[in-house]
């Protein structure tokens, strides 16, 4: 491929990026991704089979290198430092690039591709976290449960991040405000989950009222 060639394809696929910010991918149109790049609608298919494809190329992009920058941080030696960088990399980028993440759950419903993408993602960083998670503990860990474990608190943060900057769900909009409170919020959960204990109060900042939740079950 030519410069030339390789300047036009980065503008359709920008331009799909910035449209997949506010539209879902069944609002997607060729027409609108060529307009947004300022090509004619018959250079699009010199570059790109379908919508599909460009969308695939873009959602894989922003996945792989969310992935990147949570994993090529310095990991920090103490576990809840590690646990609150890693989540407040991601709250952040979650936050940014609300529109991709709504497009990929969409995606996964009706293309193969993106479920196996996500699929692919989400094995990659319980085996990435597992493995980090067994250098800062000495004891036995049984991989299916840790790896479970790991899986379902993934899913914990999917759930709340989608709800808080792509439903904006006023249940919590508080924390979605500020990433920091956020993220500091959920690696509370996290760390109690995973070590059975709390963090130093001194450092999870906004999220101190939940070292002291702790239900009881009922006597009746």
């Amino acid at each position: 491929m030519t410069a030339r060639g390789e300047r036009t394809r980065g503008r359709l696929i920008e331009a799909a990026r910035e449209l997949l910010l506010t539209t879902d991918y069944d609002a997607l149109r060729v027409a609108d991704i060529c307009r947004q790049a300022g090509v004619s609608y018959g250079t699009f298919y010199v570059y790109f089979e379908n919508r599909k494809t460009i969308a695939l190329i873009v959602l894989t992009e922003f996945i792989e290198q969310s992935f990147d920058e949570i994993f090529s941080a310095p990991r920090q030696a103490d576990a809840f430092a590690s646990i609150l960088e890693a989540n407040l990399l991601y709250v952040r980028r979650y936050r940014r690039y609300a529109g991709l993440r709504r497009c990929l759950l969409q995606m996964t419903h009706t293309v193969p591709e993106a479920a196996d993408l996500m699929q692919r993602i989400n094995r990659e960083f319980t085996l990435r976290l597992a493995a980090d998670i067994r250098r800062r503990t000495a004891a036995e860990l049984d991989q299916g449960r840790l790896d479970f474990v790991i899986h379902s608190l993934g899913s914990m943060i999917e759930e709340m991040l989608y709800k808080a900057y792509v439903l904006s769900d006023p249940l919590l909009a508080s924390l979605a405000r500020s990433p920091k409170r956020m993220a500091e919020h959920l690696s509370v959960l996290w760390y109690r989950t995973l070590y059975g204990c709390n963090p130093d109060p001194a450092q999870v900042g906004s999220a101190a009222p939940l070292l002291r939740l702790a239900l009881a079950p009922s006597d009746g």
